[in-house]
């Protein structure tokens, strides 16, 4: 039994190194293009683009799928079943805007990643790094202030800085350690030159 092909015709295609477009014809057998030619062959399974722009699929190489919030505490604090159901709403979301491939350097899992390999959501090829691994005095230092809403399981790596955080609340009163200096936006400090 022979993989059925789609044939994409009428479609201007893009092919990643001519500086213009051509018009033709791509076609796709198990999810792979095998032919880009002028028209389809007899027994393809025909889409007329009416004239569109084809593309080879995009790649995110800097994307969070748990990425749900822009509070990292909010995310922290999040059960596991919503961040997993806003990933895959997220990564169906890319697919729908053409990335074929993204890579999570931070916050994905195995199980998302089994969950998209068994076709329970739709999403493009997932590549995931597991936790994020970070400096201290990085995005994750307001996450350290609240260590004790954090379940054991949960807490980040980057709980446990060095300098220690101060503990007044208003910048200015804050004891900046010998040599370092508040960054601009005051979520880490700064190593200063030497003078």
């Amino acid at each position: 039994m022979t993989e059925e092909t789609t044939a994409f015709a009428n479609a201007m295609i893009f092919d990643g190194v001519s500086a213009g477009l051509r018009e033709g014809c791509v076609r796709v057998a198990a999810g792979t293009i095998v032919e880009v030619g002028e028209r389809p062959e007899a027994g393809d399974r025909v889409i007329d683009c009416r004239g569109r722009t084809v593309v080879p699929g995009l790649i995110d190489a800097h994307f969070h799928a748990y990425g749900a919030r822009l509070s990292l505490m909010e995310i922290e604090t999040s059960p596991l079943s919503y961040l997993a159901l806003a990933g895959a709403r997220r990564l169906a979301g890319a697919l729908g805007r053409g990335f074929t491939s993204v890579r999570d350097p931070g916050g994905g899992d195995a199980g998302l990643a089994r969950a998209i390999r068994e076709g329970l959501t739709a999403a493009p090829r997932y590549l995931f790094c597991g936790a994020a691994l970070s400096q201290t005095r990085s995005a994750c230092r307001s996450i350290r202030r609240r260590k004790s809403a954090l379940s054991p399981r949960r807490r980040p790596a980057a709980a446990v800085t060095w300098p220690p955080m101060p503990t007044r609340r208003r910048r200015s009163e804050w004891p900046w350690p010998t040599g370092y200096a508040p960054s601009s936006t005051g979520t880490c400090w700064t190593r200063r030159p030497p003078p």
